[in-house]
């Protein structure tokens, strides 16, 4: 399999390219024109630069390789990651954009593989980032770098849910591709990053997510600590009672506003948000071995289910029932696929269906 590798670009760099994108090759010159009849050299020269930086930015994603290696801005930066991609022949300008999450193996190129078929056949683009052992640990790929190493949570731009979005606008910046949203999907560990993702990143891009076989969840209470919950992770709350707050809280659903909790690192409204959107819990009706499939087993976890299925539906449920009892909107879907197990080859096709209906 051939790749690129290449520099990222900064944050800054985008504005002149957002700029070319907006308008175009002749209606950059035509504003150039007018500006310099109204005698205007500042704007002329302003138009230039904006041009000379279109013109210049090199098209990476070109279908020349099969991913492209990514240099990772702070605070990760020194860290790589292969951006493997697939954009169907023919395809450019507003098609949609697909992100695939791999789960807990890293195997971002098998993932590729298993959803580059549908990718030609449906006519999106594929995007599949590696987020590599060697460089990323568990606490930052699945559980997103919120906390840190003194138990403190991390602000929002040292979350690895900025990379995500990073990549996204560094793929758009160095292709032909003109989108402004896309979808994700994420099976096993991978479902972690996207529930995760939609309840913590910046999701403003984002149209439609899957979270698929999840080991387990962080559910939005304040109730439980990071990382089975969004509670601050004091010394009493460290311990393995943590999660089964939250169990012992599914019939009377008083949530995250428990009387003796603290203040957690999610607020109000960004619950209220993160329940608007458009998310699925896809879920194999036969994930349901315990002692196989690296399933997470602990006090906290086990609080939530005793295999995937369960926890998928604890999960469901009970947010459900939260949103309910703060009068908010739930725009969020569960399905079983039948006859599956722990499988993102098998959960694949259901997953496509879901976000590209054929006609």
């Amino acid at each position: 399999m051939t790749g690129k590798f290449h520099n990222t670009v900064t944050k800054s760099d985008n504005a002149a390219l957002t700029a070319c994108k907006a308008g175009g090759f002749h209606d950059i010159l035509m504003k150039a024109v007018k500006a310099t009849s109204a005698a205007s050299m500042v704007g002329i020269l302003t138009m230039i630069s904006v041009l000379t930086s279109c013109t210049s930015r090199e098209i990476l994603f070109d279908g020349s390789s099969e991913y492209v290696t990514y240099s990772c801005p702070a605070p990760f930066e020194g860290k790589t990651l292969d951006i493997f991609y697939n954009i169907p022949e023919g395809l450019s300008g507003k098609a949609p954009v697909q992100i695939v999450m791999h789960g807990d193996g890293r195997n971002g190129e098998s993932y590729f593989k298993a959803w580059k078929g549908f990718s030609d056949e449906r006519k999106f683009v594929l995007i599949v980032p590696q987020f590599t052992k060697e460089q990323f640990s568990v606490m930052e790929y699945h559980q997103g770098n919120v906390m840190a190493a003194d138990s403190t949570f991390n602000a929002k731009e040292d979350r690895i849910y900025e990379v995500l979005d990073e990549i996204f606008r560094y793929f758009i910046d160095h292709s032909r591709i003109r989108a402004d949203k896309f979808n994700i999907y994420g099976h096993s560990a991978g479902g972690q990053f996207v529930h995760r993702f939609m309840m913590l990143g910046n999701t403003e891009h984002v149209g439609k997510a899957i979270a698929a076989n999840p080991g387990w969840y962080t559910f939005p209470a304040d109730s439980a600590a990071w990382p089975y919950g969004t509670g601050v992770p004091t010394d009493s709350k460290m311990d393995q009672s943590s999660g089964r707050e939250i169990a012992a809280d599914q019939e009377t659903q008083d949530g995250g506003d428990d009387a003796g909790s603290s203040p957690g690192i999610l607020s109000e409204n960004e619950k209220k948000a993160f329940y608007a959107k458009d998310m699925t819990i896809l879920i194999g009706k036969a994930d349901t071995l315990r002692y196989n499939n690296n399933l997470h087993i602990s006090p906290e976890a086990d609080a939530q289910g005793l295999n995937r299925y369960e926890r998928a539906h604890s999960f469901y449920n009970w947010c459900k029932r939260d949103a309910a009892s703060m009068g908010t909107e739930f725009n969020w879907n569960i399905l079983e696929v039948p006859e599956v197990g722990h499988s993102n080859t098998k959960m694949a096709p259901a997953a496509v269906e879901l976000l590209y209906p054929t006609l």
